[in-house]
């Protein structure tokens, strides 16, 4: 099973790892995959939501900041200057393999 960049707490609220580089990130994701089986069905202004209260939960942001395409960029994630991309080819064994 392929590892996921997205974790549940108890209480039922889901997440992204704090190790995403940017908050764009977590809005093309959400954009982009869900909600499950309904992908891209989401409007813009619901994704924005979604992110804010996810960003918001997760203590990236105040819970009367405004996500829009503007502040969205802005956003400092919490590993915004601690990411590096692995130094990484096609046909070398992957750097971060599946945990299973």
């Amino acid at each position: 099973m392929a590892t996921s960049p997205w974790k549940v707490h108890q209480e039922g609220l889901v997440s992204q790892r704090p190790d995403a580089p940017y908050a764009t990130v977590l809005w093309d994701h959400i954009h982009r995959a869900m909600p499950f089986r309904q992908e891209g069905s989401l409007e813009p202004d619901e994704v924005y939501a979604l992110t804010a209260f996810l960003l918001h939960e997760n203590g990236v942001i105040r819970e009367d900041e405004v996500l829009d395409q503007t502040t969205l960029p802005g956003v400092k994630m919490p590993n915004r200057d601690g990411y590096a991309i692995p130094d990484w080819k096609p046909g070398m064994p992957r750097p971060f393999p599946n945990q299973h």
